[in-house]
């Protein structure tokens, strides 16, 4: 039976693999769905250049180090959560 993620608990092997990539996903675009998708797709054009065609956790850190979304990212983990806060407020008045 599937968990929360969708991960079956028969094949443990592919579900640790899926389920490092997915939190090397979630963490590389601080669970905002556009970064992920984004990331994603740069880290399927990594597999296939690099000839493996395997999207895993390594593809994608290496994918995110290399893009400029990387940059963004950065700014979203180092902003502290109360200065976001402010700043969206701010924005709603």
């Amino acid at each position: 039976m599937p968990d929360s993620r969708g991960l079956c608990g028969t094949q443990p092997a592919v579900n640790g693999l899926l389920e490092r990539s997915l939190d090397a996903l979630y963490g590389e675009s601080q669970g905002i769905t556009d970064f992920a998708v984004k990331l994603y797709l740069f880290a399927q054009e990594r597999a296939i250049e690099s000839g493996k065609e395997e999207v895993t956790a390594a593809v994608i850190r290496s994918a995110a180090q290399d893009k400029p979304l990387q940059r963004k990212t950065n700014d979203l983990r180092e902003v502290q959560f109360e200065t976001l806060l402010s700043e969206y407020k701010s924005l709603r008045h």
